[in-house]
């Protein structure tokens, strides 16, 4: 004889997800089409369920106690279940409809997809929704269906694929070595102006690591965008560190130069990143196998 399941008000569990997910009962409200005050209940009708808090409600902001992360945990997994059991069931659900939510670092998708999207739209009728991000965002609550982030693969609870290395060098515009010339060494940098890419750090970390203590990492322009600081660079206004795979096309038609290839090591990579467990949309698949097969063939 089957176990009888001892199962809460599944009402209760979807308000609770959703207010967990989003960080807002007023958002969670909204999402389900119901009053703050509906959303209120549902909680606290699994609160006296389960016989304890699974919110603090001391704090300001909307924070789950430590029951409440247990649950949240099975709630995410059981209904990220059902929605994608419900796109296989329902009729239709293999029809290439609505748009692709993409998020990616903003200079690899100006420098390195833009370029090549023409032949994905050539051959698939698939809107992207493009969102540009250095940081790794909720998929869930954005509602991302693919990612490519920089790192080394390791994400919780992120499947991430190797795509291509991510290789840091030292670049600068043509022009600026027929103003300026003696840089011959990368000792030479302490002549020239650096290109930072939202602080210092990076030039920091690139300095540090090949033992040049004697350049002063805190000096130089800083771009809180990555196109300016391509922009500029292109355009000789100092020396930028980007990343090879992403300016490969600039440094192939010597709009740019690479500077001391000597001194290159890679740690970090490219990887195609979704929600650990969470099957691909068919959509979702064209655009994966379109980013692989790009990575492989390295002319636009």
């Amino acid at each position: 004889m089957d176990r009888l399941r001892q199962l809460p008000p599944l009402k209760a569990l979807l308000a609770f997800d959703a207010g967990a997910r989003l960080g807002s009962f007023t958002k969670a409200a909204k999402e389900l089409h119901v009053t703050q005050t509906a959303i209120s209940h549902q909680i606290r009708l699994l609160e006296d369920y389960y016989e304890q808090k699974l919110f603090d409600r001391t704090s300001r902001d909307l924070v789950l106690t430590e029951s409440g992360i247990r649950l949240r945990g099975v709630t995410t997994e059981m209904f990220d279940r059902l929605d994608q059991i419900s796109k296989e069931l329902k009729p239709g659900a293999g029809v290439l409809e609505g748009p692709l939510r993409i998020t990616l670092p903003p200079s690899l998708g100006s420098f390195w997809l833009a370029p090549r999207l023409g032949k994905f739209w050539a051959e698939h009728s698939i809107d992207l929704h493009l969102i540009p991000a250095r940081e790794l965002l909720d998929f869930q609550l954005h509602k991302i269906d693919l990612g490519i982030r920089c790192g080394k693969g390791e994400w919780p609870g992120m499947e991430a694929e190797f795509l291509m290395p991510m290789d840091i060098v030292p670049v600068c515009s043509p022009d600026l070595l027929k103003q300026r010339p003696g840089l011959q060494t990368a000792e030479d940098l302490i002549n020239y102006t650096l290109l930072h890419e939202i602080n210092y750090d990076q030039w920091g970390e690139w300095l540090a690591a090949r033992g040049l203590h004697s350049i002063d990492s805190s000096k130089g322009v800083i771009c809180h965008d990555s196109n300016m600081l391509y922009n500029l660079a292109l355009n000789g206004q100092g020396i930028a560190l980007v990343t090879l795979q992403v300016m490969s096309e600039e440094l192939s038609n010597g709009r740019l130069v690479r500077l001391f290839p000597e001194l290159d090591e890679s740690t970090s990579g490219y990887y195609l990143v979704h929600r650990e467990g969470v099957r691909l949309s068919t959509r979702a698949k064209i655009y994966r196998d379109f980013v692989i097969q790009q990575v492989q063939s390295p002319n636009v």
